[in-house]
């Protein structure tokens, strides 16, 4: 967490614990990091570790993130940075969130990661040559899950354009609960995630895309937070109506799979992933038939 200067109050924020080991660069351009750049072939990082926690029980400051994409940042470095790839190996990625709703944390990893990053830079003159920096995540989602994401960043597009792709293996839906029980107080009971691929493209003010989610035999119960013992508790009565609401399986007997269009409006006080995961859950919730709760309008698809 931070402090609001202005009001010198404790605002919601997140904490980083960051740690690479055995960093090696490839051909390094001398001259370049004696005037305070950063120019080389390849940057290679033998181990990367990347923890991230927010606590939103305290008050978030509204501070509108507009521009401040990581490549838009990229751009604004200050010095100039060229890579012409950069490796992480043997990776592992945290991110933790202390619910204001249930006062429990959830958590959700990436481990045995490895990300690779070409055309990594700020320079207009790399830019003008080739205008994608691409970043490829492979991993272990939540330790059981293979997982796939490719983003496609625009460094010099004033709208901070950019594209994700990536795809999610077969798991049992049960895997899900670390999540959705301290954050979203409910319980998945049965169900088969068969895959799920998504790909999204955006900009500072949204995105649109697709997300097609195959599963099976899906059951949920909701809960309630008893405030004296701290025990989760059924809600009998509101399960069994979300139940009835919620659809079981994609694709049903004899249709062909549910493809849900996502067209989502971003917060302009939350930054870069937020915008990536809200707009691939609204396509979750679609597909399931949860009703969206975020604000959602028309994107322009051009990105322009």
């Amino acid at each position: 967490n931070g402090i609001d200067e202005d009001t010198a109050i404790v605002v919601e924020g997140d904490r980083f614990d960051v740690n690479f080991s055995v960093a090696k660069f490839t051909n390094i351009d001398v001259e370049q990091v004696l005037d305070g750049n950063l120019v080389a072939d390849n940057l290679s990082v033998k181990e990367g570790i990347i923890k991230i926690y927010r606590d939103k029980n305290y008050p978030r400051k509204k501070v509108s993130k507009i521009g401040r994409f990581p490549h838009q940042l990229l751009m604004r470095a200050g010095i100039d940075i060229s890579l012409g790839r950069v490796d992480i190996n043997s990776g592992y990625i945290e991110y933790k969130e202390k619910s204001d709703l249930t006062g429990s944390t959830g958590k959700i990893n990436f481990q045995n990661s490895s990300i690779s990053i070409t055309n990594f830079t700020n320079r207009p003159k790399d830019l003008r040559s080739n205008p994608v920096c691409v970043i490829v995540l492979r991993a272990q989602f939540l330790a059981v899950i293979p997982l796939n994401i490719t983003l496609r960043l625009y460094p010099g597009n004033e709208r901070g354009r950019f594209t994700a792709s990536g795809n999610l293996g077969s798991a049992s839906a049960l895997v899900f609960n670390q999540l959705v029980k301290p954050l979203g107080l409910a319980n998945i009971e049965s169900g088969q995630m068969n895959s799920c691929s998504f790909h999204i493209e955006g900009h500072d003010y949204g995105a649109t895309g697709t997300v097609r989610l195959l599963y099976n035999s899906l059951k949920v119960q909701l809960l309630e937070k008893d405030p004296e013992d701290g025990q989760y508790k059924p809600k009998k009565f509101a399960s069994l109506l979300a139940n009835a609401a919620i659809k079981d399986e994609n694709p049903r007997k004899n249709k062909p799979p549910r493809v849900a269009q996502v067209n989502y409006k971003r917060d302009p006080n939350k930054g870069f992933f937020n915008l990536v995961w809200k707009s691939i859950f609204s396509g979750v919730q679609e597909t399931v038939g949860v009703e969206v709760k975020e604000p959602v309008a028309m994107v322009r698809k051009d990105n322009r």
